[in-house]
């Protein structure tokens, strides 16, 4: 992921590609049309970016906001986390109304 922000080539271009499409699938699959609520791309950045952040910090296995990252308990804590704020971002058309 650092090695993409800091070299821009071919190869870290197609890698974007291809990870742009993979999302846009997922978010198509998880999060149809017809649901209405969040701006999903926008939160999809704040969460990847997140994800990011924690992955590249993971690496010194650092403490961080209470957390002792690199371990697979604080992992899932996280994940948990994570889907709980998603799924609390999802409105419905039923829940809308």
């Amino acid at each position: 992921m650092l090695w993409e922000m800091i070299e821009r080539n071919e190869f870290t271009r197609e890698l974007d590609i291809i990870r742009e499409n993979t999302i846009n699938r997922c978010l198509e699959l998880f999060m149809p049309n017809d649901e209405l609520g969040p701006d999903v791309d926008a939160m999809h950045a704040v969460v990847a970016s997140a994800i990011d952040g924690l992955i590249i910090r993971s690496r010194q296995k650092v403490l961080f906001c209470g957390l002792q990252l690199g371990t697979e308990d604080t992992w899932e804590r996280l994940e948990k986390v994570i889907e709980r704020m998603v799924k609390g971002m999802i409105v419905t058309k039923e829940e809308s109304q």
